[in-house]
């Protein structure tokens, strides 16, 4: 990776996860993707990450339903309040299958936990991003100004790009980040679309690096101030590529930094 002025800078990765996923990993049928706190840290140290907001894993089993959502809500939180360093901030969530049952736990997520949002990923939840349980959800934690990750995927019935849309109009004042919206080039222009038009929405880098000038295409577009820097650890081991992509992109140096870390500083009301 070629040196810049960003060697010794700050990165911030709004896009990490904690928690156990029966997810499968490596195409075992039956892996699970788990990670405590200190291997998070561990992985980040690998990654050259400094601090990261996390979330629960997507994915995680729910035998006793919402005790086990509650359990990774709780996880999260003790992490942040064990490592602050590292874990400046974290997202909870809720499950929207639960129907109204669900909201109780968006009041204690930010009331009783202190969070700062909420993390959805609508395949692993089975429900559409814009379904009116929804509306519901973020009506209730609109009034703590949260910070809303969705992870997007253009052709999916339940969470495409689109349906951020609808719900970022609906609740202007919460700030929405798309987590991984450039999977693919058609992704990237769907994402970059919504974010044109609708000022409180925003765009991770996680798993862009597979394209060619993504960050560039988006900077242009969208402005950097617009892109958080995310890995979407623990799904691996070793050097972000992403980060690489940010470090070497043929954009100013000040661009890097707002994407690295001063936009989530910003974004998520940070004292560091």
């Amino acid at each position: 990776m070629a040196m810049t002025k960003l060697e010794n800078k700050m990165v911030i990765d709004v896009h990490a996860h904690l928690g156990k996923s029966v997810s499968i990993r490596k195409g075992e049928v039956g892996g699970v993707v788990e990670t405590t706190p200190e291997h998070l840290i561990k992985l980040m140290s690998l990654a050259k990450i400094d601090k990261a907001i996390i979330s629960p894993i997507p994915g995680y089993p729910r035998p006793r339903g919402q005790k086990d959502t509650m359990e990774q809500n709780d996880l999260v939180a003790n992490a942040v309040q064990k490592y602050p360093e590292k874990f400046p901030c974290g997202l909870g969530t809720v499950e929207p299958r639960d129907g109204e049952a669900c909201l109780d736990e968006v009041d204690r997520i930010f009331k009783d936990l202190g969070l700062k949002g909420l993390m959805f990923h609508h395949l692993f939840q089975g429900i559409y991003l814009d379904h009116p349980i929804m509306f519901a959800i973020l009506k209730k934690a609109s009034v703590y100004h949260p910070v809303v990750e969705v992870h997007v995927k253009e052709g999916s019935l339940l969470e495409s790009p689109w349906r951020v849309a609808r719900v970022a109009k609906a609740y202007p004042g919460i700030k929405f980040i798309m987590a991984h919206p450039a999977i693919d080039v058609q992704d990237l222009a769907c994402s970059m679309d919504v974010a044109l038009n609708h000022k409180n929405v925003y765009l991770d880098t996680c798993i862009w690096h597979h394209h060619l000038s993504p960050l560039e295409t988006a900077v242009e577009t969208i402005g950097a101030d617009r892109i958080l820097f995310g890995s979407d650890l623990p799904y691996y081991e070793g050097e972000s590529l992403d980060l690489a992509m940010v470090k070497n992109a043929k954009i100013p140096e000040e661009a890097k930094e707002l994407i690295l870390s001063k936009n989530a500083i910003r974004i998520f009301d940070l004292s560091l």
